[in-house]
Order: C-alpha cells, then sequence, then structure tokens
C-alpha cells in the first residue's frame, strides 16, 4: 500500500513538472501584491503641475530658520549642497517613507530638504495593469546661494559749483516732531549688527505655511530710547506675517541712545523691509 501511495505522488510531481515546461511557457505569473513597490509602473506617479512643478517645488527650499542670521552677516560660507530624498508615492498619492539617500555632509541642510519632501502636495498615483500602486522615487534637493544682481551704474559726477545742496531739516520744529534724519542717529543696544540680528530672528508665524512676502514697517525711536508706533506701509504678505511684524517691532528693546538734533534727543522714525521667502 505504501509503494502505491509513493508511486502516486511521483506521479502527480511528473505531471506538475511537465505543466511548468511545457512548450516553454509557464502556466502562471506571479502579480505584484498590496505592498509591492514598484521602480517603475505602467504610469508613473505625477507631480501637480508635472514635471515643471516638482522643479519649482524642489527649488522653493529654505535654508534652516538659524541659517537666517549666516544669510544676513557671512560674505562667504560652505553650506551649499545636495541631498538626496528617496521617498514612496502611495496607492491614494500622499508621500511616505522619506528618507535620506545621500547627504550633503550636513545635517540641519539633511533635515530641511527631508522636511520639504514630507511637505510634498498629493501626487496623482502611479498605475500598474490599470491599478493605483506604490512607486517609490528619489529626487535631488539643492540648497545654494543667489547671486545678486550688478548694482546700476552710478550717476555721472557733478563738478564743484554743480553740486546740490540739500538740507531739509527744519530749522524751528515742534517738540513732537518726527525727524527721518539727524545729526546724531539712534544707536541700538550692543550695535547695528545686533538691530539687523533682532529684525532677522523675527518668529514666523505659525498660521502662515507660505511664508512669502516682504513688509516694509514704519517706527518711531522716541526721545527715551523706547520704540512706539510700529506701522505697516506697504506690504505684499499675509494678514498673519503683517500682524508678525507688528508684534516683534513692538517687542524690540529699548534702544541705547535715541537720535540727537541741535544737541537734544528727538524723535527718529525708521522704516525697514523684512523678507519672508521659502
Amino acid at each position: 500500500m505504501g509503494m502505491k501511495v509513493l508511486m502516486w505522488m511521483i506521479a502527480l510531481i511528473a505531471i506538475a513538472i511537465d505543466g511548468f515546461t511545457q512548450n516553454d511557457k509557464p502556466i502562471f505569473k506571479v502579480l505584484g501584491d498590496a505592498d509591492t513597490i514598484y521602480t517603475t509602473a505602467d504610469v508613473m506617479p505625477k507631480f501637480p503641475k508635472g514635471d515643471e512643478g516638482l522643479l519649482q517645488y524642489l527649488d522653493e527650499v529654505a535654508f534652516p530658520l538659524f541659517f537666517i542670521e549666516y544669510l544676513v552677516f557671512a560674505e562667504e560660507g560652505d553650506w551649499e549642497g545636495t541631498v538626496y530624498i528617496e521617498f514612496i508615492i502611495n496607492k491614494d498619492g500622499t508621500v511616505g517613507n522619506a528618507a535620506i539617500s545621500s547627504s550633503t555632509g550636513y545635517g540641519p541642510l539633511d533635515t530641511a530638504g527631508l522636511q520639504h519632501v514630507q511637505g510634498m502636495p498629493m501626487w496623482k498615483p502611479g498605475k500598474q495593469n490599470g491599478k493605483p500602486v506604490k512607486v517609490q522615487k528619489v529626487v535631488p534637493v539643492k540648497f545654494y546661494y543667489y547671486d545678486p544682481p550688478p548694482p546700476p551704474p552710478p550717476p555721472p559726477l557733478l563738478t564743484l559749483d554743480e553740486t546740490p545742496i540739500v538740507d531739509d531739516t527744519p530749522t524751528s520744529y515742534p517738540d513732537d516732531y518726527v525727524f527721518s534724519i539727524v545729526e546724531e542717529m539712534p544707536v541700538f543696544a550692543k550695535g547695528d549688527e545686533a538691530g539687523v540680528k533682532y529684525i532677522a530672528n523675527m518668529p514666523w508665524p505659525a498660521e502662515d505655511k507660505q511664508y512669502q512676502g516682504t513688509v516694509y514697517v514704519e517706527y518711531i525711536i522716541e526721545k527715551d530710547g523706547q520704540v512706539t508706533n510700529p506701522l505697516i506701509i506697504r506690504s505684499n504678505a499675509s494678514k498673519y506675517i503683517n500682524d508678525a511684524v507688528i508684534a516683534h517691532i513692538l517687542a524690540m528693546p529699548k534702544w541705547e541712545r535715541p537720535g540727537y538734533q541741535d544737541g537734544k534727543p528727538v524723535r527718529v522714525r525708521y522704516v525697514v523691509p523684512v523678507k519672508f521667502k521659502l
């Protein structure tokens, strides 16, 4: 009985092998399961507005916030580079499993690039055999400095006799008069560089995820060095950014020394641009 069973099993195996090899054609094919991750697919995922939109999005990556001080004061630096991020576009078009595949060599830049990819909008998912599938992608995220445009040529020099003399400082003025230029300009605590640093370190509003625009804000340095009357005089940013600028100016510490005219402390108006750019 045992021998018959053994012979029967051998016969079944032989039939199965013949079925696999007959005409050199398999009798089945393996299809990807729900967790299969493709590197290429019949229809590849598409970023909103296509490849051009993807390149524009990647070019808008922001330096980490604490780099702002460097960008304001430094003339040169070696914090440029490209980080390569690999990620998966899920079947619903969301981005997942983002990871660094090649580093810039500087951790904060790598982290900023990774977060930028994780914040991508939804893609149009890829398809295989007519069904949405997971697709793996790798993109480069570049950090680089924009070369500023060359300055305009200087105006032609005037001869001594033709040089205009302009002095719009009033000879008499009321006690509350606000100057734009005085004989001795106000001095910020620890100097002008500290004042620039204070503006550059302004916290960005959490309500606004775009971080775009330039705000021109005016304020007055009073006779005792206090900062008052902040006013947005021009802006192409959002209300959240405008409000954040006003709050930051109001929180500015007292200036070390007010402006002086004719040996007396006077009120002085300042106008500064505050830029928000991804």
